[in-house]
């Protein structure tokens, strides 16, 4: 590595054994861009990779101030923390920057600078320069995406209320959101994995909020499938044993209702019942994983399942004594996308009692709640006897 120096700048002893320690870092960490200015803030020394880094020929800048030398002088972020280390309010300082090359492309860099001081007088500084273009363009681009995905939701959102055609929505989700957000996901692992050790805070938080829509966007994506494949699925109307709850409780729900210790009980179900299987499960398990969801801690929680017969149905009740629903919200609460609480209470989509008030209107039958706010809720939903 070439190292070009000013003869014109005298160093005293102590300069010159803090110069020669610079030079060994200089020489151990070469792919880093490194200068020295002096008291006035002119350039003394600098490495190969600090003049290709800003695209000025070595030596050009020697015994040249700052001002005229470093494209990004005129920040006045920068200038207020160079102003502190001169002043000595500051011993050091580190600000992400930005300037255009010479063929007008943005060029993104960390600059770190250290100062020298002798008896307590600002004297020089060391400059180290870092280019992290790739990284903060691939921020931008996932950024970009993100933006772009939550675009296309808020106008899949207002078809959906608009009863448009839901198997075109449904196509245009799987095919249009799933490949994007599947490249968000691996980029955003790609980038932490790479660059963790060089990403600052404000990038590792950019990161964060990528990965968070990711997940809420694909938990959105899967619950729209769902309801949207329910008038797809064959409508085969067999005899079903109710009473069969409890192999969805023991294969999929029994370690939620342990993490929570919530009592699970089927008080009474008829013998036999006619529906279409998947669905009638589907419908059992978001009614319980609802009931789950909402369950309260300070409180021995408990979750009742009771069913019978009537002339021209069988009916169902699903109680808890979970946090409840304010007065006014029976209704809206089985609309699509209608959530009570935000998400960073309680995860989910608004997308599930959606599916099973559709899964009951296409059994013929009608599903409500009555509800007391801290006292739990009391699910009711109907399966008529004369579905084909």
């Amino acid at each position: 590595m070439q190292l070009i120096e000013s003869n014109s700048i005298k160093f005293s002893p102590q300069e010159n054994i803090i110069k020669d320690k610079l030079y060994l870092s200089i020489n151990q960490e070469n792919a880093i861009a490194i200068a020295i200015v002096d008291e006035e803030l002119r350039f003394v020394t600098a490495n190969t990779a600090f003049c290709r880094l800003l695209e000025i020929p070595e030596g050009n800048y020697l015994n040249n101030r700052h001002i005229s030398i470093l494209p990004f002088s005129k920040d006045s972020s920068f200038n207020y923390l160079i102003e502190g280390l001169v002043t000595n309010r500051l011993p050091k300082f580190e600000i992400d920057t930005s300037f255009n090359t010479l063929k007008n492309n943005s060029k993104f860099l960390k600059l770190k600078m250290n100062s020298f001081k002798e008896e307590g007088i600002f004297s020089g500084g060391v400059l180290y320069l870092e280019d992290i273009t790739q990284i903060k363009e691939k921020i931008i681009l996932l950024e970009k995406n993100n933006k772009d995905l939550k675009q296309k939701n808020k106008i899949l959102t207002k078809q959906i209320s608009s009863n448009l055609q839901l198997e075109n929505f449904a196509h245009l989700v799987a095919h249009d959101m799933q490949e994007p957000l599947r490249m968000i996901g691996s980029f955003s692992q790609l980038l932490e994995k790479r660059y963790k050790n060089h990403l600052d805070e404000s990038a590792k938080e950019y990161l964060s909020f990528i990965v968070g829509g990711v997940n809420n966007l694909n938990e959105l994506i899967h619950g729209l499938l769902s309801y949207s494949i329910l008038d797809k699925v064959e409508h085969k109307v067999i005899a079903l044993n109710p009473k069969n709850i409890n192999f969805i409780i023991s294969s999929i729900l029994h370690k939620k209702l342990e993490e929570k210790n919530i009592h699970f009980s089927i008080e009474s179900m008829p013998d036999i019942i006619f529906g279409v299987k998947n669905k009638i499960n589907l419908l059992f398990t978001h009614l319980i994983t609802n009931a789950i969801k909402f369950s309260r801690k300070e409180i021995d929680s408990f979750i009742k399942i009771r069913g019978w017969a009537e002339a021209d149905c069988w009916k169902f009740e699903l109680e808890d004594n979970g946090i409840g629903i304010e007065e006014g919200y029976n209704e809206t609460i089985f609309l699509l996308f209608k959530r009570l609480h935000p998400k960073n209470e309680y995860s989910g989509s608004g997308i599930g009692l959606a599916i099973c008030k559709k899964v009951v209107e296409q059994h013929g039958g009608k599903l409500s709640v009555k509800s007391k706010v801290d006292r739990g809720s009391t699910f009711t939903f109907s399966i008529s006897k004369n579905i084909n």
